[in-house]
C-alpha cells in the first residue's frame, strides 16, 4: 500500500488542488503526513502551466488531470470578503478570538460556496487576469527559462489531503 497527497492552494476567492505525482508517494500514511507537515509549497500560474515550488524541489504541470480549480462564488466572496491568510489565523489565536470568528454566521459554510471550474491553467491565467494583474515572477526563470520574466499568479499553500493509491 502506498500514500500520495494533494495540496490547495488560494489566492483571493480562487483555489487550485494539486495532486502531487508518483514521485511523492510514501510506504505509510504517518510518513505522507509527516512529509506534507513539513513541506513549504507554493503554487504559481503561469499563461500555460503551474509551477509548483517546493523547498529544495520543483514540478511544472502541464497536465490537467494533475489539478483542479474552484471559486467561492461572488456573493459568498462579497459576504465574507478574502480569504484568512496564515498571518491573519496567527493573529486570531494570539487574540484568543479564532472560534469566535469561523464560527460565526457569517463564515459557516453549508458546502456551496465553490463554483467547480473546468478550466486550464491557460483558461484560469486569463479568467484571474480580468480582475487581478499578475506580479509573481520566477527569480532568474527558475526552473523554466522561457519563463524568464513572464508574470503569474502566486497562489499560497491552503490545506493538503493525505489518500491512499
Amino acid at each position: 500500500m502506498r500514500f500520495g497527497f494533494s495540496f490547495g492552494f488560494q489566492l483571493n476567492e480562487w483555489e487550485v488542488e494539486i495532486e502531487i505525482p508518483r514521485e511523492y508517494r510514501f510506504r505509510s500514511e504517518r510518513e505522507a503526513r509527516t512529509a506534507c507537515r513539513e513541506m513549504n509549497v507554493e503554487a504559481i500560474v503561469f499563461p500555460n502551466q503551474i509551477a509548483v515550488l517546493f523547498e529544495r524541489d520543483y514540478m511544472m504541470l502541464e497536465d490537467r488531470e494533475l489539478y483542479h480549480f474552484r471559486k467561492l462564488k461572488d456573493e459568498v466572496y462579497e459576504k465574507c470578503g478574502a480569504l484568512l491568510t496564515p498571518g491573519e489565523v496567527s493573529e486570531l489565536i494570539e487574540k484568543g478570538t479564532l472560534e469566535e470568528v469561523l464560527f460565526s454566521d457569517k463564515y459557516t459554510p453549508d458546502g456551496t460556496e465553490y463554483m467547480e471550474l473546468d478550466v486550464s491553467a491557460e483558461e484560469a491565467y486569463k479568467m484571474l487576469k480580468e480582475k487581478y494583474a499578475p506580479h509573481y515572477q520566477l527569480p532568474f526563470g527558475f526552473c523554466c527559462p522561457a519563463l524568464k520574466g513572464v508574470k503569474g499568479f502566486h497562489f499560497e499553500s491552503l490545506y493538503y489531503q493525505v489518500k491512499k493509491i
